[in-house]
């Protein structure tokens, strides 16, 4: 199944969630969608990380009045979701941050603006319900509104970075690759992509590819429909135009 949590109407920050169980037998081959619990609070730009039976939804972004907000939630999915108000939140709040699963009981999140942009990380440790927060190595350069995603890692284990803003309003293509090295990570840039992009989505294939669509280009113009597949050998990533752009 996925999940869908919080966001951002147009208008005010949600807290609706819903979850979507794909059946590929449907007619458009897309998730059967079902409301879940409610966030505790409205929050959009959020990040998350799957940990099997408990994910961190969320762990950073924008309270309903758009103040980078500190709190951290637990959810937990045995048998159904509920919501624990952690007692130990993020050293400061931060917003349009990636969060990258380690390991069953650690989170590592990255980036972001607190307000101000930053190449800061922080590894966050489950106890319970509680989630002890430890400052780790800082990226290259300052960096937000990466690609989104899930928080999958790449199958050998590193984390990648793509594309997102150093202001806030320019686009970067930039391409950074994250090794866990027990408990420490190492940056190192890769191959950038064809375009600079913020906001884009991406998620890992299961055949070791990366797939990225969308996104916006400096002050947000032009908004994209296109994508690309990313094949990474080594430190270097191979993009190619995915066939198929977004409906809009």
């Amino acid at each position: 199944r996925i999940s869908v949590s919080g966001g951002f109407n147009g208008t005010v920050a949600l807290t609706t969630v819903y979850h979507g169980t794909v059946y590929p037998d449907t007619p458009t081959n897309g998730p059967m969608w079902v409301a879940g619990n409610s966030l505790p609070e409205a929050r959009r730009q959020l990040g998350a990380a799957a940990l099997g039976a408990y994910g961190l939804v969320p762990a950073c972004g924008l309270d309903p009045v758009a103040a980078p907000t500190d709190t951290v939630y637990i959810m937990n999915t045995k048998p159904i979701i509920t919501w624990v108000t952690s007692p130990t939140p993020l050293p400061v709040g931060r917003i349009y941050s990636s969060m990258w699963k380690l390991s069953a009981d650690t989170v590592l999140l990255t980036s972001g603006e607190t307000p101000s942009v930053t190449a800061t990380t922080t590894v966050g440790t489950i106890n319970g319900d509680s989630v002890t927060w430890v400052a780790n190595t800082a990226l290259p350069g300052i960096i937000t509104r990466t690609a989104t995603s899930d928080g999958t890692p790449l199958p050998d284990g590193r984390m990648l970075l793509l594309g997102g803003s150093t202001t806030g309003s320019n686009a970067l293509a930039n391409a950074t690759l994250g090794v866990n090295n027990s408990g420490t990570i190492a940056w190192t840039s890769s191959t950038g992509l064809p375009s600079g992009r913020m906001f884009a989505a991406k998620v890992v294939l299961p055949d070791g590819r990366i797939l990225l669509y969308g996104g916006s280009g400096a002050n947000n113009t032009p908004t994209y429909a296109d994508g690309y597949f990313g094949t990474i050998t080594g430190n270097t990533i191979a993009w190619t135009a995915a066939v198929g752009n977004l409906p809009t």
